[in-house]
């Protein structure tokens, strides 16, 4: 029977071990790089904006549901909402996209990142031309956490609730005192601001605010037209302090 002698037979074992050795490291990287479902992306966002408008935004990602981006702008005072469409991801890179938002008609393009759930795009502005970019993290805890309620007045009037989650996710309703109810869900931005959307006898709106201590203040719209008044609250099982008064608006759809 032919023998190999010893250095053939070092040498062919340190091939094989510089293939073994090859292969780790290439499914290592593969592991690193594999990509995510966008289930993996699903979470409740916020961040700045900044550019030719600045401000706040708060989204909502669900693969199971509509995804949502909601701004204010504290530059022009104007609060918009557009739904998110799950473009795909390279790399571990989420990217979601709406070519035009629901009252502003701009565009936004937010990537998330999915190693440690931060947030960079871009956004543009399809009639004034105007663009910046957006930036923020996935939100894992709120300062405001708690329950609210309140009234609100104008075109129909009733009462309103809302609960701000350990996360920052917020939901709530709106009673009309003409009957029926309204659900909205949304985030708590950690400046305090608030950012929601929901739905009534088939009219969409949104919701914008800012926490002061436990009174809320604003004003609300319908997708029907219908407009009015939030009345000051109260607040139960947390909310932060904050300064100033506290905006809110719900927008057209």
């Amino acid at each position: 029977m032919r023998q190999i002698s010893d250095v053939k037979f070092y040498r062919e074992l340190g091939v094989k071990i510089g293939i073994i050795a090859l292969t780790v490291f290439f499914l290592s990287i593969f592991s690193l790089t594999a990509w995510c479902a966008q289930s993996d992306y699903d979470g409740i966002y916020a961040g700045t904006f900044a550019g030719d408008d600045n401000g706040y935004w708060v989204a909502i990602a669900d693969s199971t549901d509509e995804s949502a981006f909601l701004s204010y702008s504290t530059t022009n005072d104007t609060g918009d909402v557009g739904f998110l469409v799950w473009w795909g991801e390279t790399g571990g890179i989420g990217d979601y996209y709406t070519n035009s938002t629901e009252i502003q008609e701009s565009w936004v393009d937010p990537y998330i990142d999915s190693a440690d759930g931060s947030v960079d795009g871009t956004w543009g502005n399809i009639f004034s031309g105007d663009t910046g970019t957006l930036s923020g993290d996935e939100l894992t805890s709120s300062a405001y956490a708690g329950s609210y309620s309140g009234t609100f007045s104008g075109d129909d009037s009733g009462t309103w609730t809302l609960t701000i989650a350990s996360n920052g996710y917020v939901t709530g309703s709106m009673t009309p005192n003409s009957g029926g109810i309204g659900y909205f869900e949304g985030g708590c931005h950690p400046a305090g601001f608030i950012l929601v959307i929901g739905e009534a006898g088939g009219d969409d709106f949104a919701v914008f605010g800012q926490i002061s201590g436990s009174d809320i203040n604003g004003s609300w719209i319908s997708e029907d037209g219908s407009e009015g008044t939030i009345g000051a609250g109260s607040c139960g099982g947390g909310g932060g302090g904050g300064g100033g008064g506290c905006f809110i608006s719900i927008l057209n759809k």
